[in-house]
């Protein structure tokens, strides 16, 4: 995973061997180390940029997948530097818009950002 998480040309394939079910198990899963979340997080925004990517994270309910994964992003931040928290803020906030709709996007944009925001850095 930590040299195939970044190459967007094997989304195709990660979608066809069921990682974007995996990704989600994964991510739903506590204690996992700042490496781990960024390979899961990184394959999970190159699937979401994808075309048929995002019709099935939203198939598994990605989105709930993810809002009861933010907070652990935060419990964790204690033991992560300001860089690696902004890492996976950004991924996840990327992700999170990817698979929201237009209109549901402009309503999410404050609070998810007043999440972020209020703990543990300012970016």
């Amino acid at each position: 995973l930590k040299v195939l998480h970044k190459r967007s040309h094997f989304t195709s394939a990660f979608i066809q061997i069921g990682y974007p079910q995996a990704c989600l198990r994964w991510i739903s899963q506590p204690n996992f180390s700042y490496d781990n979340q960024y390979c899961i997080l990184n394959i999970l925004h190159n699937i979401s940029r994808h075309k048929s990517g995002t019709q099935i994270l939203n198939k598994q309910n990605a989105l709930e997948t993810l809002r009861d994964y933010r907070p652990q992003i935060v419990l964790k931040s204690s033991a992560l530097s300001r860089t690696q928290y902004s890492d996976l803020a950004v991924l996840f906030r990327m992700i999170y818009a990817l698979l929201l709709e237009p209109d549901e996007l402009k309503k999410s944009v404050k609070s998810l950002n007043q999440f972020f925001m209020y703990y543990p850095f300012q970016f």
